[in-house]
């Protein structure tokens, strides 16, 4: 076999790269032109294989797990095949100019804020499950079932406006504006009921259940049941007051029909003894509402939330930065996405926040979502906290609101700190790459390992394969025919015989 003759402590693909230098990098590049970046490893290790056969490269051989370590050496990362934006040459003019003034704007000292929308959702499907298989003499209800839904299409979601700033920890300001959940209050029609007890999924379970039956006592009235689910399952009084007794009899009429009753039990009216609870099934807990009862539905982020939230959103940058005179103005970044009203409300709003608060609009150029500290990262940062604290939560939108509420308060301010500096650096990036959005994508703000390419680290005449870990800003490649220093984020290698240089190695 092919492998045989490099055995040794060298791996087959670091023999490869000494012996055809960069000709891995140049299969794996053709290899994709052939069957495309979303292939899998197998596939495009297979095509490699033919590749390198056809080349007539003695020895070229490659499995789907060395391709996916040779990969991830050379700092590969899997992405999301969703296309970028497409950006004419009129708008990567526009775009760069746009950079050019947010630059200097940041570089007089000017103060930006950030405000976007974002539909939240009770799971992204990002992370992976990670399931272990079960063994003999394991009990099934230790293991962890499956998430459910009742549509994989419309998943439970709200969305949310809010607006963000790069922190002050001098001042007290942890960078966190205001956050508004896409909504408006409005009124039952007419009585309604529900199960909406709680948000813990399996607290509310137990309410539509028959688990509140053992805190039946006898002669307990409805007001006094109310009190003791309040306490044992931590109910919220507007949950609690309007919890009902439902009873329903079904019976056929004279004329043979099947008919069904429903009875309720009020406020001061016995509840059944547990004994007939539990002999007649037809007893459900309810939450009760009545014609003129508020209640909170989903709207449009349109004209008329708009002129109502954004002076709210201008005095809450006004309260946050109390520190600022007024005479100072603040810049509001914002994208010019069509929902956000129509051009007569986007005047309007845009001179209530000048005159009334001193805040300057500035909206985005288009297509360019990466200008925006929330599009950037923090949406990101926060939708993974949602999904942390939502765990074993009822998947309802009014229960996920108040998930997202909890994550606003528990974000890291730190995060906006990250994100903030990222979007300076993209704003670098959008210059440098002439308006357009190639450097943005690879490179906005994130340290990656220099790749190897078919570059072999040498130190002291001996060959270094593999790097580990980092501990200086320099790093010696050997390139070719000669050793050149290269700038280094973050640390230096350690040595295959386990040493560790502490200082830029020299010539």
């Amino acid at each position: 076999p092919i492998e045989s003759q490099y055995k040794g402590r060298i791996s087959l693909t670091d023999q490869l790269e000494r012996k055809y230098p960069g000709k891995i990098r140049a299969i794996f590049r053709k290899a994709q032109k052939k069957i495309g970046d979303t292939a899998t490893y197998e596939d495009l290790a297979r095509a490699m294989n033919d590749i390198g056969e056809e080349e007539g490269l003695d020895g070229f051989h490659f499995n789907r797990d060395r391709v996916r370590r040779w990969f991830i050496d050379q700092g590969g990362k899997e992405k999301s095949p969703k296309p970028k934006p497409l950006l004419t040459p009129e708008l990567k003019e526009r775009r760069k100019k746009w950079a050019l003034e947010m630059l200097q704007m940041l570089e007089d000292g000017a103060i930006l804020v950030y405000i976007d929308e974002k539909w939240f959702w009770t799971t992204s499907y990002r992370r992976k499950r990670k399931v272990l298989p079960m063994i003999e003499g394991e009990d099934p209800d230790d293991i962890l079932d499956a998430p459910r839904a009742r549509s994989r299409r419309n998943m439970t979601k709200a969305m949310f406006m809010g607006a963000v700033a790069n922190p002050c920890p001098e001042h007290g300001f942890d960078g966190k504006i205001s956050l508004h959940r896409v909504a408006s209050e409005t009124e039952y029609k007419q009585v309604t009921y529900n199960s909406n007890f709680t948000d813990s999924a399996e607290l509310n379970e137990q309410l539509k259940g028959q688990g509140w039956y053992d805190l039946v006592e006898e002669d307990m009235s409805l007001g006094e049941l109310r009190t003791a689910l309040a306490e044992k399952y931590y109910l919220d009084e507007s949950i609690s007051n309007r919890i009902v007794l439902r009873h329903q009899i079904r019976f056929l009429t004279d004329e043979g029909k099947k008919h069904k009753a429903t009875f309720e039990i009020e406020d001061e009216d016995p509840v059944p003894s547990l004994e007939d609870l539990q002999a007649f099934h037809e007893y459900s807990l309810r939450v009760r509402y009545v014609k003129g009862d508020k209640r909170v539905v989903d709207i449009n982020c349109d004209s008329k939330f708009m002129l109502e939230k954004m002076p709210e959103v201008g005095q809450a940058i006004r309260d946050n930065y109390d520190w600022v005179p007024w005479e100072t103005p603040i810049h509001l970044v914002l994208d010019n996405a069509g929902g956000h009203g129509t051009e007569e409300a986007i005047a309007e709003y845009t001179r209530i926040l000048e005159e009334d608060y001193n805040v300057i609009c500035h909206h985005q150029c288009p297509r360019s979502p990466e200008t925006n500290m929330l599009d950037l990262g923090v949406w990101m940062a926060l939708q993974n906290v949602v999904e942390r604290l939502h765990f074993r939560q009822r998947h309802e939108v009014n229960a996920l609101c108040r998930t997202v509420d909890q994550a606003w308060e528990a974000l890291d301010p730190v995060k906006l700190e990250n994100v903030y500096r990222r979007f300076k650096k993209v704003l670098k990036l959008i210059v440098k790459a002439k308006g357009d959005n190639t450097l943005v994508e690879s490179n906005r703000g994130k340290f990656f390992r220099e790749p190897s390419n078919n570059h072999v680290i040498i130190v002291n005449n001996r060959f270094l394969m593999r790097p580990f870990r980092v501990e200086s800003k320099f790093l010696m490649q050997y390139r070719s025919d000669k050793v050149t220093p290269l700038e280094f984020e973050g640390t230096f290698f350690d040595g295959i015989d386990g040493t560790s240089w502490k200082s830029p190695p020299t010539h």
